[in-house]
């Protein structure tokens, strides 16, 4: 399926904002080119479009060189076979209500099955991960954190989007912790 190829992008994506994040502003030139790859491939391509929206008004980078990369971003969904066509696919999928109601992968996540499980240990123990780790999630990542995990609560589709924001910010909270439980050789 195309849309696997988008969890790549995704990916890139989040590595690139990091980068722009703490001052690279440079890298975020990537952001169009990845969106033109993406609106080609999948409808998910919106995902992309909250992920910089929320780094341009909550993240520390420059804002003027994000602002010129959104508007890029923007400009390079419009470069597929559909054109305007690729944004009301989008918002038509969204929308239809026999989707909705009928297909399971738009109604909110079950805890049913050893991965649903795995997902729902996760959220719970997250909370527990913020209050001891040394490290603490800044504004952007909270905004990240709570959208993306609405979104992941409101349909199970997107669960697999907010994976994706809980690895990085675990491995982030998580960094350091070795030197707590393993002694330093001397």
């Amino acid at each position: 399926r195309p849309q696997l190829f988008a969890y790549p992008l995704f990916a890139l994506a989040l590595f690139v904002l990091y980068l722009w994040h703490s001052g690279k502003r440079q890298a975020v030139l990537a952001l169009p080119l990845i969106s033109l790859v993406w609106v080609n491939l999948h409808g998910s391509f919106i995902i992309l479009i909250l992920l910089v929206g929320a780094a341009l008004i909550f993240g520390k980078g420059d804002r003027v060189w994000m602002l010129i990369a959104f508007g890029g971003v923007l400009v390079a969904t419009l470069i597929n076979p559909r054109g305007f066509g690729a944004w009301t696919y989008v918002f038509t999928s969204v929308t239809n209500a026999s989707s909705q109601h009928f297909s399971a992968e738009w109604l909110p996540p079950v805890n049913s099955g050893w991965q649903m499980n795995i997902f729902f240990l996760w959220l719970l123990a997250f909370p527990l991960l913020v209050f001891f780790s040394d490290h603490k999630l800044d504004r952007l990542e909270w905004i990240w954190f709570l959208g993306f995990g609405l979104l992941a609560l409101w349909g199970e589709r997107y669960v697999i989007w907010f994976i994706f924001i809980l690895v990085v910010l675990t491995s982030r909270l998580l960094a350091g912790w070795e030197r707590r439980f393993i002694p330093e050789p001397k």
